[in-house]
């Protein structure tokens, strides 16, 4: 979910998290952001969590990795 839609949507993510519940934040500029949300679905994948939830995940980490690419100069 792009950052201005996480912030605008109630029911997102962030915006369900408790005011005291620790998060976790990944951004596309980070070049291992994609990966790392692919390492998450595997392990998702094994825990049984809702297909709904790893479909979404596939799509972030797609976008995380196009969005770094188009606007992340190489080392």
């Amino acid at each position: 979910m792009r950052k201005a839609d996480e912030i605008a949507t109630p029911t997102s993510c962030l915006n369900k998290a408790a005011d005291d519940e620790p998060i976790f934040v990944l951004r596309a500029h980070d070049p291992i952001a994609g990966p790392t949300v692919r390492a998450w679905i595997a392990l998702a994948e094994k825990h049984g969590l809702h297909k709904d939830k790893i479909i979404e995940a596939h799509n972030i980490a797609d976008d995380m990795e196009d969005w770094h690419i188009e606007n992340v100069p190489p080392l």
